[in-house]
């Protein structure tokens, strides 16, 4: 399994369908979840590495009126809160060695005349041994 479908599967974890890796469908209601080429490293003595990941979750939903904008925020808003209680869980996306997850930042990154997307940056430390 692929880092990106780890997370995805844990993502699922929050009432959420379907994710799409490397994908955002045309239609109201998706989610798609993309690696970012930002990483950073940090190499010990006994080997292992310590590397810092993010991952962009772009969700469309629609916006056109104030109540599905409202309802968005607070979507993004627990699934933030979401991510915080599963950290503080020790709950991690199986198999990669993940030691802390969270949400960077969460905005509005497009609009449309019906739909809007949101980005909601997702950081995970893992180490590699």
């Amino acid at each position: 399994m692929t880092i990106s479908e780890s997370i995805a599967t844990w993502l699922q974890g929050y009432s959420i369908m379907e994710i799409n890796t490397d994908e955002l469908k045309a239609e109201a209601e998706t989610f798609g979840l993309f690696e970012t080429p930002d990483d950073s490293s940090e190499e010990f003595l006994d080997g292992s590495i310590l590397r810092t990941e993010y991952y962009i979750f772009l969700i469309r939903r629609n916006a056109q009126l104030e109540s599905e904008r409202i309802s968005n925020q607070q979507f993004i808003e627990g699934l933030s809160e979401w991510v915080r209680e599963q950290e503080l869980a020790g709950k991690y996306p199986e198999n990669m060695n993940i030691e802390k997850v969270w949400v960077a930042y969460a905005y509005m990154q497009e609009r449309e005349e019906q739909e809007a997307i949101y980005q909601v940056s997702l950081g995970i430390e893992r180490t590699i041994e």
